[in-house]
């Protein structure tokens, strides 16, 4: 789990040019939410749900394999069986 929150910290931060980017952490009864801002580019919106925790996917604008938020999410499905 810790390797999936890391992955989804990092994202934004590995492509944000030096910007701000904000983490949240609430906690409710059943769930841990975490959320990530940042003041860069960011994914449309229609790609964004459609795409990006695909494999492989990912912009043309930065390098990279597009493997970290795919990982993160198989992770955080995997955990789901483990309690």
């Amino acid at each position: 789990m810790i390797l999936a929150v890391t992955n989804i910290v990092k994202q934004p931060c590995k492509y944000s040019d030096n910007r701000v980017v904000e983490v949240g952490l609430s906690v409710t009864r059943t769930n841990i939410v975490i959320s990530v801002k940042d003041q860069s580019w960011s994914i449309p919106e229609d790609e964004l749900l459609q795409h990006v925790f695909e494999p492989c996917f990912h912009t043309t604008d930065y390098n990279g394999y597009g493997v970290g938020l795919p990982l993160s999410l198989n992770i955080i499905r995997l955990q789901e069986y483990c309690y």
